[in-house]
């Protein structure tokens, strides 16, 4: 997919992939066709934009993050969406340490 790039990055297990299941409504597995790997390790799912206005293809790219994650230089995201357990510290914490890098 060529589109606009949304980066969704999070800490292991928070619940990236089911935050942008719901955006896309769609109940198909990670692992589906529907997905993709990208690149460093992180998924792929397409999403239609379709408004009375216009229409837009985009992508999300569901990446986990941690400590020894990279920082991603590549600019060609639009959006950054950070994505946290609200009942874990440690989840914000980690999430809070890659972004500041």
């Amino acid at each position: 997919m060529t589109g606009p790039r949304i980066l969704v990055a999070g800490s292991p297990g928070c619940g990236k992939r089911s935050l942008v299941r719901a955006v896309v409504a769609t109940d198909k597995q990670p692992d589906d066709t529907s997905t993709a790997p990208g690149h460093d390790g992180d998924r792929i799912f397409p999403w239609t934009i379709d408004t009375k206005y216009y229409t837009a293809e985009v992508s999300f790219h569901v990446w986990s993050v941690g400590p020894s994650a990279p920082v991603s230089t590549d600019s060609s995201c639009e959006a950054v969406l950070l994505v946290f357990d609200a009942t874990s510290q440690d989840s914000f914490l980690q999430v809070q340490s890659w972004f500041q890098r």
